[in-house]
């Protein structure tokens, strides 16, 4: 099928989507539907997040509780202590009378579980700091995203603002190998006011269930979050007043009438909505009313982000995924990436806001080799993008992920909700894919593209979409007609609308860098700036 062709038939879902293509001039898009099978490689059966050990299975025998992490020992239980008697492993550091850290000794296996023993108390001292590599860590436990942290098995190990999640940690220039650690659910900038509870549970059934939501002063981001790893649909979002004012009918949206007057990304993995996201939306300090599906019945927590003042400051964290061959060097990468983020801050500089601290990671093994190109369905979703995008867990800061990998499917680069989940790291929607390897290497596309996903992230939709029809709440943002259409191929151009929208940061082609002042003014408010 032409590509043009099959972009065309999905791009009329794409407000409903979590994210947004921008494919070689085409956006279009529909998010993945959540987590991914296990992988080819048997498990050790320790429930452990669907990943491979990279190892074969045990022989049966539990070490202290807990598996010896895939590796076969000599078929007798070792009293929690390796073959040879050395160190006493752990999970936790309630297995030590010190702090669990990194086994010293053992050979790095890509994929596989991380060796854990028990080491001297002082070890946990730098638990959560930003680090580099694994000797910045006390314990040795540098997680990819860059953070140190304590391992765990559930969330009662860890702090009281923290979450037990899978992380890996780099153990050799081609390993990367797994562990359960502690990390900040939220990374939010010390001025915003964050709150998390439960809102409700969700049945799974074929109506939905109406979840309340409070409302919050200033500019408010609600990120809502499955407690089981499915699918989240959202179908109707209103004001609690009386009457109520709808804000969002996916049920009832037309596709080329009146845009909603607070649309937001569904579904996804998880949900995030943005109020207010321009003029037209309607704040209720009555709360809000939010009708939601799932896939299966689930518990759902909504955590809220909310602040009065703008920020003036955007940090990124950058993923190498196997992009051209490009690695993590100086400030800000390569030349090639260096002269993208000055793109980057250009545009930035148009709302009042500087490009901050880049931090570089870099994706090594056999998770680079299977997540450098990421592969489509027949029906536009992208399954490998929500594991993906869980590698940025520990980032320890308020940022934004940018995973740069060689390409995917019919996209130059897709953010993982509009807007996505600010400061929460470590979800299927928490970040952003850029094809590096789509774009050309002698012009500036890469960096407008990695504007203009960002640009979603923080809440902006597209002025206009590629058939002429129009998404954008905004009331301020030009707006190019199907009218316009003068060659009559189905699709807007910049070129035909360069009087209009054509050349705005958020046309659907994305190959311009003006902003008009109220969606400045959406970009400016978002929570995870500082």
């Amino acid at each position: 099928m032409n590509p043009h062709v099959f972009l065309g038939a999905i791009a009329l879902v794409a407000m409903l989507a979590g994210g947004c293509y921008r494919s070689h001039g085409l956006d279009a898009g529909d998010l993945s539907d959540g987590d991914l099978p296990d992988s080819r490689v048997r498990d050790s059966g320790s429930g452990d997040g669907a990943r491979p050990d990279g190892a074969p299975v045990d022989s049966g025998h539990r070490d202290s509780g807990f598996l010896d992490s895939g590796r076969p020992d000599t078929g007798a239980p070792d009293g929690g202590l390796p073959d040879g008697g050395v160190l006493t492993r752990c999970a936790t550091d309630s297995d030590c009378s010190g702090a669990c850290v990194r086994a010293p000794g053992v050979a790095a296996v890509d994929l596989a579980r991380l060796d854990l023993a028990c080491g001297p108390a002082t070890a946990a001292s730098s638990d959560g700091a930003l680090c580099d590599t694994n000797a910045d860590c006390g314990r040795g436990l540098c997680v990819v995203a860059g953070s140190c942290v304590a391992p765990c098995v559930v969330d009662g190990d860890c702090g009281p603002r923290q979450r037990c999640t899978e992380l890996w940690v780099r153990t050799s220039s081609s390993a990367l190998q797994w562990l359960n650690g502690c990390v900040d659910r939220v990374n939010a900038p010390p001025d915003v006011h964050v709150s998390r509870g439960r809102a409700g549970v969700v049945r799974g059934a074929d109506t939905p269930d109406t979840l309340s939501l409070a409302h919050a002063p200033g500019t408010q981001v609600m990120v809502l979050e499955p407690e089981l790893p499915q699918t989240l649909y959202a179908s109707r979002f209103r004001t609690s007043e009386t009457p109520a004012v709808m804000l969002f009918d996916a049920e009832g949206y037309a596709g080329d009438g009146p845009p909603p007057l607070a649309p937001f990304g569904t579904p996804g993995p998880v949900l995030s909505i943005l109020m207010p996201n321009g003029p037209r939306a309607r704040r209720s300090p009555a709360g809000y009313g939010l009708d939601l599906y799932s896939d299966s019945r689930t518990p759902v927590f909504v955590t809220s982000m909310s602040r009065e003042r703008i920020g003036h400051t955007l940090d990124l964290d950058l993923f190498y995924v196997g992009a051209r061959g490009l690695a993590p060097s100086g400030d800000r990468g390569p030349a090639r990436i260096a002269d993208a983020l000055a793109t980057v801050e250009r545009v930035c500089a148009r709302f009042g806001v500087r490009l901050g601290v880049v931090r570089q990671h870099e994706i090594v093994g056999q998770l680079q080799r299977d997540f450098a190109v990421i592969e489509g369905t027949s029906d536009g979703s992208l399954p490998e993008m929500p594991e993906l995008l869980r590698l940025s867990a520990g980032a320890g800061r308020s940022s934004v992920s940018l995973f740069l990998v060689r390409e995917v499917s019919l996209a130059l680069g897709v953010a993982g909700g509009i807007p996505g989940p600010e400061s929460i790291h470590g979800t299927g929607s928490s970040g952003i894919l850029i094809a590096v390897d789509l774009h050309d290497p002698t012009a500036d596309d890469l960096g407008y593209t990695m504007a203009h996903e960002i640009g979603h992230f923080l809440g902006l939709w597209h002025t206009t979409e590629y058939d002429g029809s129009i998404y954008e709440p905004l009331p301020d943002t030009l707006r190019c007609p199907r009218s316009l259409d003068a060659d009559g191929d189905g699709y807007v151009m910049p070129e035909e609308c360069a009087a209009n929208d054509g050349y705005n940061l958020m046309f659907w082609a994305g190959v311009g860098e003006t902003l008009s002042p109220q969606q400045s003014d959406v970009l400016a408010h978002a929570p995870l700036l500082y």
